[in-house]
């Protein structure tokens, strides 16, 4: 089954009266992150070496591109639970996997927490525990998941 990919990553993988999964997969970020790579890679290889300019503008770009796709790439997961009362943030990299739990009853609702004027906005989704806002995903992206967090608060109901 194939599932259309939103700009902003973000899918609602499982929405039942007890469970409520977001996972976000920041899919275009890492597309456009490998064509770079390749892009640097297929230009140090036929363009600067051939000019004598030697290994470092190829391998520079290459080297800082695979960095940036091992360290910002990152899978995020929500998971709301009614029958244990549990909360979850689970964050997975090529670094690691951690989980921020907390009990749903704290979770008052999701918002859409938003950064910037005009063109230049970006947003990303908050959730408000015990009054404290806490994020779900760590950075801001130009496209709003508005219905992701109208789905959230409507499960939360």
């Amino acid at each position: 089954m194939l599932r259309r990919i939103k700009p902003h990553g973000m899918q609602i993988t499982q929405n039942t009266a007890d469970t409520l999964v977001v996972d976000n997969t920041p899919w275009i970020f890492a597309f456009i992150l490998v064509v770079a790579i390749l892009f640097s890679a297929a230009m140090g290889l036929f363009v600067f070496i051939p000019l004598g300019e030697g290994l470092i503008f190829t391998l520079f770009p290459v080297v800082g591109g695979i960095v940036a796709l091992i360290a910002l790439v990152r899978r995020t997961q929500l998971v709301l639970d009614r029958r244990s009362d549990r909360a979850e943030i689970r964050r997975r990299t090529a670094f690691g996997y951690t989980v921020d739990a907390f009990d749903l009853s704290a979770l008052g609702s999701a918002n859409l927490h938003v950064i910037g004027m005009g063109k230049s906005r970006r947003y990303r989704v908050t959730l408000d525990v015990d009054g404290a806002e806490r994020p779900f995903t760590l950075v801001y992206t130009g496209f709003g998941p508005q219905d992701v967090v109208e789905k959230i608060n409507a499960w939360l109901k």
